[in-house]
């Protein structure tokens, strides 16, 4: 029999050569016959753990350790096992044993400064990788790369532990993991540059290192790589097809890139491989969106819904979803649901208020629109909404309305003005006019009533460049840009490149378009790209002193009107110009003639027909008992709560709701739309916001319309057009001059039909449709106002 330390001698020999079963056999014999033998524990644990018997291991090391706790090796790699197990306490506690009993054991002081980092113990930690960094040869690259891992999580030690983690790399160069941690390290310090190198270096070692892709293609897309960052995030795809995350990355790329369609098919797989993920989900239908695709974005946002019925920002999109697919009820409830659960974020809102405008309740929009601006910052957009909406709202204080306004300037950051270049104040030579716009496309007013001024401008005399924010255009925007002497497309540009585009183009008079309308953009304006600024097409002020001026007209801002504007007004002798639609229908007598039924009706956004305007159209059929009321307005109808909102209110002045007819639901050709005037006799105007594409369009099928001007601009367009014709007898001065004039109509059937008959003559034959008249006052009015610059200068 050999002794028990030359039977030990010989298992290891056995053990170290491979020969783990004979090994295992006499570990077990020499503990048969000393079952206190310390040693023989151990090193069966040891075997035991290269073996996966990890539960055993632990156990045979740990008696070791009972045996004999004052060996550093036991409490080493007892602690090597827990650390594996995660039981991380217990292994911290072995490695601070090991490390008391042999002091300069750096493997021990790397892992437990692991973990220490890891509990938050910062000074422990950084004082055992000062320890191991001076004896980093002695440590394995593992321990090594796991203690610069932990270190480099505490904020301004990154030095430390890229030091720990280029030892780990200079050890191993062939780490694909180390590079990949030194690249992460790299990124924390804002170091990119250094970043993507240690990312490249990854994947030289390992092609397909899934972490590496995503964390490179991440700072290619955001460096604006974004070939390189595509590559990275397909590389990553295939390299691991059951991870949503490159699809989600790619999604956003597509996204940034103008992609939609690539987009969308991107998430859905992201969203096939993580179904119910809310944020792939969100990102998935706002893509859908974006294509016009709202069945299917609101598909994706119920199932998300009906997970999480209390998710705010799913509820939000449902809401929109539902708004694009032509269900403004819905999308209110889900707005409405959405702020409640979190009414104090902006958009919901700012979306809520939206929608309520949208269907006539615009007292209450406009309050929505308006808590939700002090949220908003600088978002220019939800102040235009409000600056809108409180234009349908009857009865504001006009201080109240200037104020609001005024807010665009007062909350948001001026830009400093854009240096010029030299500019001869030569009041006599060509000017150069520039048109900033987003409304240059078919059945838009503001290009209605601007095309016959593009098509008869002077063009010895005036140079007009166009900046257009068009996102759809289509064959009346060629139209504008064959008109045009330079066109620049502004849709992808920022506020600061469009002003230095119009500084750099040399624009004398910068006329801007509409800017509380649609996508039009006021904060250009605040650049002063130009000398002379001129509001055009708005319906109030801009509220913004960088804009000089604003044209309207004698009826529609009197010289003394209680009005406000930061502007000064060019007052033309008439405003409104359109053409008569070259495919209008014939105009027909009043449909009254055939069995005295008097129709009136109202073709305006329904957004314009306040409770007051109701209140006072319920006076009106009162006075005519056997008439009826005609609305139609594109497909704004489908809601049930507009169209129960008119009934309840007709019914509250004393109508019968069966006297209210609703037009289709769906939106019609233009041509088909002027044939309904065929169907009403009289036109009534709604207030505080009256009608003006839609007067001239009654007007033009021979419909009179009545009208009742307030004390603003946005008030009196239709009086200023019925006064151009000398229809001054349709402009009422009161609520009881209303009545009268639409009841004395209906009860005249011989001057309704004159009327009818000679209206788009007198149409035709007036100013409203002078485009080379129009034109010529408006150039007057552009040189008259770089005259006036021009003086200034000298």
């Amino acid at each position: 029999m050999a002794s028990i330390g030359e039977a030990l001698g010989i298992a290891l020999d056995l053990h170290q050569a491979g020969r783990v079963d004979e090994a295992r056999t006499l570990y077990g014999r020499i503990l048969d016959a000393d079952p206190q033998q310390a040693d023989a524990h151990h090193l069966l644990g040891v075997l035991l753990g290269q073996c996966g018997d990890s539960d055993g291991a632990g156990a045979s090391i740990a008696r070791a350790v009972a045996l004999n706790p004052a060996r550093s090796d036991f409490h080493l790699n007892l602690a090597n096992l827990r650390r594996a197990s995660a039981a991380i306490d217990d292994a911290g506690r072995h490695y601070a044993h090991a490390l008391a009993l042999r002091p300069d054991n750096p493997e021990a002081a790397a892992r437990l400064g692991a973990i220490r980092a890891g509990q938050g113990a910062e000074g422990a930690a950084l004082a055992l990788a000062d320890s191991v960094l001076d004896n980093a040869q002695a440590v394995s690259v593992e321990a090594l790369t796991a203690l610069g891992i932990a270190i480099g999580r505490f904020d301004g030690r990154e030095e430390t532990a890229a030091a720990l983690l280029d030892r780990s790399a200079a050890r191993e160069p062939a780490s694909a993991a180390v590079q990949a941690q030194l690249g992460l390290l790299r990124q924390r310090q804002g170091r990119l540059d250094a970043a993507a190198v240690h990312y490249r270096a990854a994947l030289r070692q390992r092609a397909e290192f899934p972490a590496a892709l995503n964390a490179l293609g991440a700072l290619a897309l955001d460096a604006g790589r974004l070939d390189e960052a595509t590559a990275c995030f397909t590389r990553q795809a295939a390299s691991d097809p059951a991870d949503p995350e490159p699809y989600r990355w790619l999604g956003r790329l597509h996204r940034s890139r103008g992609r939609f369609g690539e987009a969308a098919s991107v998430l859905a797989q992201a969203e096939a491989l993580a179904p119910g993920d809310r944020d792939t989900g969100v990102a998935l239908a706002v893509t859908l969106l974006t294509l016009k695709r709202p069945n299917e974005a609101e598909a994706v946002l119920a199932a998300l819904a009906g997970a999480g019925p209390d998710d705010p920002l799913v509820l939000y999109n449902l809401g929109q979803a539902r708004a694009a697919r032509k269900d403004p009820d819905a999308a209110l409830a889900a707005f409405r649901l959405a702020v409640a659960l979190a009414p104090d974020v902006g958009d919901l809102l700012h979306a809520l208020g939206n929608g309520l405008t949208g269907i006539g309740c615009a007292r209450q929009g406009a309050r929505w629109l308006e808590r939700a601006l002090p949220l908003g910052g600088e978002r220019v957009d939800w102040h235009r909404s409000a600056m809108l909406a409180v234009l349908y709202v009857p009865g504001v204080d006009p201080e109240r309305r200037f104020a609001l306004h005024r807010r665009l300037e007062t909350v948001t950051a001026a830009p400093a003005p854009l240096a010029r270049p030299s500019v001869t104040p030569d009041p006599e030579r060509r000017l150069r006019v520039g048109y900033l716009t987003s409304d240059l496309r078919a059945f838009q007013p503001i290009a209605r009533n601007t095309l016959p001024l593009f098509e008869n401008r002077d063009r010895a005399g005036f140079e007009v460049t166009v900046y257009a924010h068009v996102l759809e255009p289509d064959a009346t925007t060629e139209r504008f840009r064959a008109l045009s002497d330079r066109w620049r497309d502004i849709a992808r540009l920022d506020d600061a490149t469009v002003a230095g585009l119009i500084r750099d183009d040399g624009i004398d008079v910068l006329v801007a378009l509409g800017i509380r309308f649609d996508h039009n953009r006021p904060q250009v304006c605040r650049y002063r790209p130009a000398p002379v600024q001129v509001g055009f097409h708005d319906a109030a002020t801009s509220g913004l002193s960088e804009i000089g001026y604003i044209v309207t007209d004698r009826v529609m801002t009197p010289r003394h009107g209680t009005e406000r504007f930061t502007e000064r007004p060019l007052r033309l002798p008439s405003f409104y110009l359109a053409a008569i639609p070259a495919d209008a229908p014939p105009v027909g007598p009043p449909p009254m003639l055939r069995d005295g039924v008097t129709r009136f009706g109202c073709f305006n956004n329904p957004a314009k027909i306040s409770d007051e305007t109701l209140d006072l159209w319920a006076r009106v059929m009162g006075a005519v008992p056997d008439s009826v009321l005609v609305l139609n307005y594109l497909d704004a109808y489908r809601s049930r709560r507009c169209v129960g909102r008119i009934r309840d209110r007709l019914a509250a002045g004393g109508i019968d709701p069966e006297r209210l007819r609703i037009g289709p639901t769906e939106i019609e050709h233009p041509a088909a739309h002027l044939a309904r005037y065929a169907g009403i006799d009289i036109a009534l105007d709604p207030f505080p916001f009256c009608g003006s594409t839609t007067t001239f369009e009654a007007l033009a099928m021979g419909v009179p319309v009545v009208t009742l001007p307030q004390d603003t601009m946005v008030s009196r367009w239709s009086a200023s057009m019925l006064r151009a014709l000398g229809l001054d007898e349709l402009v009422a001065g009161s609520g009881d001059a209303y009545v009268a004039i639409a009841a004395a109509l209906a009860g005249d059937p011989a001057r309704l039909s004159g009327l009818r008959a000679g209206l788009r003559g007198r149409l035709a034959a007036s100013p409203l449709c002078d485009g080379r008249r129009r034109a010529r006052q408006m150039e007057r009015l552009y040189r008259a106002v770089w005259r006036r610059w021009c003086r200034q200068q000298g």
